[in-house]
């Protein structure tokens, strides 16, 4: 009998605990439903994820700490799934209205003691139809916004709510060809960045880069910018009296010649062009100063510079100081940067100590760029989803919820906003699906329609808090 008892037990315990497995307790909406459910997956978390649960920051109410923090899918069908990206793809073409701009299950803005994490770059934002001013944003990621790739969308799509010109910042070099311009560089030019060929003295501009040419020497670099714009700068450090810079049109005719002979860390000064043609050839002499790069905008609205690094975990950008980041970014007017990195670190997160190093170190991350970011805000774009074969099958790799949920809680615990997109993508296994559409390839970079899916997802889940800001800041008749 006591065996029967006993085998009765187990069997209880094992039926509740798979009912605990599938039904929602929370009901947070995600595919425009109220109802979701949770995948397995995301139960079976580590010791380092199920005690971020109840480690929350001050001014996140008790209330909020399910809906916030705990990592929860719905488990869908396959046949779901596909129709749901499917529905995804049938807007990439539809231009985004007004009513498009609602609250998104991806996009996670809570408060922290009263005060929204992108409240202060939605304050610059409302200031732009009133002022002439220029705003920037700065999005950091790895070789999936490298060239351009998705941040052109963004610039695109806020551009054209907000006004603006130019495609922002741009590389003097660089190990993949960009989508919003054109450029040619000799050979004599040498690339450092904060994690390969190391430059001395910490001597890099916002993007964590920085390019030399050899000394007592000369570079050039021809761009041809596939957009207008109306001003040039150039940012550089460690200049000296013998450096120079000349502009050249197509046809050889001198636009611009200016001295580079600041020898501060980080110098933003204005190339005046007598026109401002599509191509130009950039001719630097004399010992080369650290070029950081080339600014091409408008005299108001906003702009978004792309800084790339390609197979990077992020962590490196740590070693520009925080008073010189914080420069940077005063200098050129930056009120909101977006983090996006992850994907490099997934296939080395094979243990509890690599998902808690990496936790850790992206922790870090965010709070040097708060740090430098003081009147501005920060947005973290989490971990996509990513496969890799199995015995000829490709699948997920193990811990990328884990990992996405680090993140996650790091950004909310600070006061950051946090954008998902593996949930957006569907959750585990969810690449598969990407692939079969031509959205993405199976190591998770996104196709050209793929980032526009997800810049278009971003947009509208920023547009929509930004809705409620207007709302909640409307004085009180």
């Amino acid at each position: 009998m006591r065996k029967n008892t006993g085998l009765l037990f187990i069997l209880s315990l094992l039926f509740f605990i798979s009912l605990a497995l599938v039904i929602n307790i929370n009901g947070r909406s995600f595919f425009g439903h109220k109802i979701r459910f949770a995948a397995v997956d995301d139960y079976l978390i580590g010791d380092t994820a199920k005690a971020a649960a109840s480690d929350v920051a001050p001014g996140v109410p008790d209330d909020k700490i399910d809906s916030v923090l705990n990592v929860i899918y719905q488990n869908k069908s396959e046949q779901e799934v596909g129709a749901y990206i499917d529905s995804l793809v049938s807007l990439i073409d539809q231009p985004v209205s007004e009513k498009d701009l609602k609250p998104s299950p991806f996009l996670i803005n809570e408060p922290v003691n009263g005060v929204y994490p992108l409240d202060a770059f939605f304050e610059k934002l409302a200031m732009l139809g009133s002022n002439q001013i220029l705003i920037r944003v700065g999005h950091y990621g790895d070789s999936q916004i490298e060239g351009d790739r998705m941040t052109y969308n963004l610039r695109k799509l806020f551009q054209a709510r907000f006004k603006g010109e130019g495609v922002g910042y741009l590389p003097l070099t660089d190990i993949t060809d960009p989508v919003s311009y054109t450029r040619l560089a000799d050979n004599n030019w040498q690339r450092h960045t904060v994690v390969t060929n190391k430059i001395k003295g910490f001597a890099y501009g916002p993007g964590g880069s920085a390019y030399r040419y050899a000394p007592s020497s000369q570079s050039s670099v021809k761009l041809n910018i596939l957009s207008p714009y109306k001003k040039v700068f150039l940012q550089y450090g460690f200049g000296s009296d013998s450096s120079s810079l000349e502009v050249y049109s197509a046809g050889s005719k001198l636009l611009a010649r200016i001295k580079l002979n600041q020898k501060t860390t980080f110098n933003l000064i204005p190339i005046n062009l007598s026109s401002n043609d599509a191509v130009l050839r950039f001719v630097f002499r004399g010992p080369s100063p650290c070029i950081y790069g080339i600014s091409f905008d408008g005299n108001s609205g906003i702009q978004f510079d792309n800084f790339g690094l390609r197979g990077q975990a992020g962590d490196g950008l740590m070693s520009i100081p925080v008073n010189q980041l914080t420069q940077m970014k005063r200098e050129t007017n930056t009120y909101l940067d977006i983090l996006q990195f992850g994907g490099n670190v997934v296939p080395g997160l094979k243990t509890e100590k690599m998902l808690s190093i990496y936790g850790d170190i992206y922790k870090k991350l965010y709070l040097h760029f708060k740090a430098a970011m003081n009147n501005g805000s920060l947005l973290i774009i989490g971990v996509n989803d990513v496969s890799r074969s199995v015995n000829g099958i490709y699948q997920s790799y193990p811990n990328i919820s884990e990992l996405r949920y680090l993140q996650r809680k790091a950004a909310i615990e600070n006061g950051f906003a946090f954008f998902d997109i593996y949930e957006l993508m569907g959750g585990n296994n969810s690449i598969k699906f990407w692939h079969e559409k031509g959205l993405a390839a199976r190591d998770g970079h996104f196709s050209d329609k793929g980032r526009q899916i997800v810049s278009k997802e971003l947009y509208k889940a920023i547009m929509a808090e930004y809705n409620s800001y207007l709302t909640r800041k409307k004085p009180i008749k």
